[in-house]
């Protein structure tokens, strides 16, 4: 089973978690599990909360000029926890696939030299999502469907897919709520097939300390 099972494993960071986190999953879980239940060795996806409880927000991570957190720091939970969870799942014949950490602070990538949503490792194993900028003049059912959105967004990522010209497609980038707002949380059936396509018998692991 392991083979075929695509483990995403969330680490909720700050103050996250009871019913929103549940719902967060189960609509990571139906996009994830609709894109590939037409692959010819059908592909069981797994969303699973890593570990139980909220990490901490990394202190080292608050730039106090900038008034934001640096994205890096989140990167370095999901390397650490990703790390234990496979020690523990290990003797099933399992690992978690990619790890999603989720936060609702503000952060800066200085890599994009910018505020961002989210950020990924392109066809490498974490991605990171804040909830910061998808809150603002949201209601509750706005601010799940955002989120979700830009889970599958960053977690495409992961997979190795870069941004679609499809401004409905989920992979279409977003400057702001707007484009959010107007985009599917679905594949278009380009990068659906793109998706299908990969052999996840590949090693992801490319990050140091694996």
């Amino acid at each position: 089973m392991a083979e075929n099972e695509i483990l995403i494993g969330v680490v909720p960071v700050g103050n996250l978690g009871g019913q929103f986190l549940d719902e967060i999953m189960i609509g990571i879980k139906e996009v994830l599990q609709l894109t590939f239940s037409e692959n010819h060795d059908k592909k069981t996806i797994c969303c699973k909360p890593i570990p139980p409880r909220p990490a901490p927000i990394p202190a080292s991570a608050y730039q106090s000029i900038l008034g934001k957190y640096n994205i890096e720091p989140f990167f370095d939970i999901a390397i650490e926890l990703k790390a234990k969870a496979d020690a523990k799942l290990s003797y099933k014949g399992r690992s978690v696939t990619k790890v999603l950490v989720i936060t609702n602070v503000p952060l800066f990538s200085y890599t994009n030299n910018c505020s961002v949503f989210g950020e990924a490792q392109t066809d490498g194993n974490s991605a990171v999502v804040s909830l910061h900028q998808i809150e603002k003049n949201a209601g509750a059912r706005e601010i799940k469907e955002r989120t979700i959105k830009e889970c599958i967004h960053e977690l495409g990522h992961t997979f190795g897919l870069r941004h679609c010209m499809d401004k409905k497609c989920v992979m279409s980038q977003s400057s702001d709520m707007y484009d959010v707002d107007s985009k599917s949380k679905y594949f278009c059936d380009g990068c659906r097939r793109m998706l299908r396509s990969i052999e996840f018998s590949k090693d992801y692991r490319t990050w140091k300390g694996f």
